[in-house]
């Protein structure tokens, strides 16, 4: 992302989502994927991430085996105030179908919808 920032490439939540997805398909880069979402979000122009950079990030964290993580991520969505009611269940019995550590995020998942 910064090679593409020194070109003057104009960064947006497309580019950023299309950056992380790409990163995604190799898993030594989804640090990268992690870190371009991360600075999409909290850097210096705290771009705002619509649903898909999102799932996007979410799903390649999670196919990561990085659940803890891809909850982090979901929890952003909600404080957003772009996550559907109905995302809640979907999205919590998808990350504990797919991860190895399926009591912790359970109990994490619990957590962020009774919040």
């Amino acid at each position: 992302m910064q090679e593409l920032e020194s070109k003057k490439v104009k960064l947006t939540t497309a580019a950023y989502t299309a950056f992380i997805k790409a990163c995604g398909t190799s898993p030594g880069l989804v640090d990268a994927a992690h870190a371009a979402f991360k600075r999409m979000v909290w850097g210096p122009r705290r771009m705002k991430p619509n649903q898909v950079t999102f799932v996007t990030t979410m799903r390649v964290l999670r196919e990561a085996s990085r659940p803890h993580q891809a909850l982090d991520v979901y929890l952003g969505m909600r404080r957003a105030g772009q996550a559907l009611a109905s995302d809640h269940l979907c999205i919590g019995l998808y990350m504990l179908l797919y991860s190895q550590d399926s009591s912790s995020v359970w109990l994490m998942y619990c957590r962020c919808t009774m919040s």
